[in-house]
């Protein structure tokens, strides 16, 4: 999938769903959105994620993680490996793509 030696890129545009009109109610909605675009093409499209019931849940941290096998040692790699990540970077405003709305 990926060419060595070659950058991607990669976005992400996560939007909270619409919360409870009242705590207790259930009537939150499944109206949240995760995207994900790969060099510009949009590969991931879910707007119906239900993310949070109540109004007080925000996004207010970033954690990122590479994750490479399984939970074994029959997953791990052959030989060492390494990546390097660069120009993270949280926005509540588009920053490579223009996403759909």
């Amino acid at each position: 999938m990926w060419d060595r030696g070659v950058p991607i890129r990669m976005q992400y545009r996560i939007k909270m769903n619409t919360p409870e009109t009242r705590q207790g109610r259930g009537d939150s909605k499944a109206d949240g959105i995760l995207q994900a675009w790969y060099n510009g093409v949009l590969m991931l499209d879910r707007r119906n994620m239900r993310w949070r019931h109540d109004d007080a849940i925000h996004i207010d941290q970033y954690f990122y993680s590479s994750f490479f096998g399984g939970g074994s040692a029959k997953f791990s790699t052959v030989k060492e490996e390494t990546m390097w990540t660069a120009n993270h970077a949280v926005s509540n405003k588009p920053l490579l793509y223009n996403p759909p709305r």
